[in-house]
């Protein structure tokens, strides 16, 4: 339900959804992790809500390094939101760094 709402663009309503729906994927269903972050990250970002996308930018940023590596397009892409969420949340400076470790490592 929630993949459905954030592709009819109602990330509003998709959002909770997802928050709601981390707890059990992080304890019973590792596998999805990527994907309920790589949904609830742009669906907070579509708000806005760039302090609340943070966590879930940095999580799965560390999440896709570990699993697909550095180099991998969706661990690129991932590392490319967080800098969104951390310039827009205020720290520019960490944002350009991550932004700089991004371009290095492609």
């Amino acid at each position: 339900l929630a993949r459905r709402l954030g592709e009819a663009k109602l990330h509003v309503a998709a959002a909770p959804l997802l928050e709601a729906m981390l707890p059990t994927v992080r304890k019973s269903q590792p596998t999805l992790l990527a994907g309920t972050l790589g949904q609830l990250v742009p669906a907070l970002q579509s708000q806005r809500l760039f302090r609340e996308a943070l966590p879930g930018a940095e999580e799965l940023t560390a999440h896709l390094k570990q699993t697909r590596g550095a180099d991998h397009p969706d661990t690129l892409a991932s590392r490319a939101r967080l800098a969104e969420c951390l310039r827009m949340s205020g720290d520019a400076e960490r944002a350009a760094a991550e932004l700089r470790d991004c371009l290095a490592t492609h």
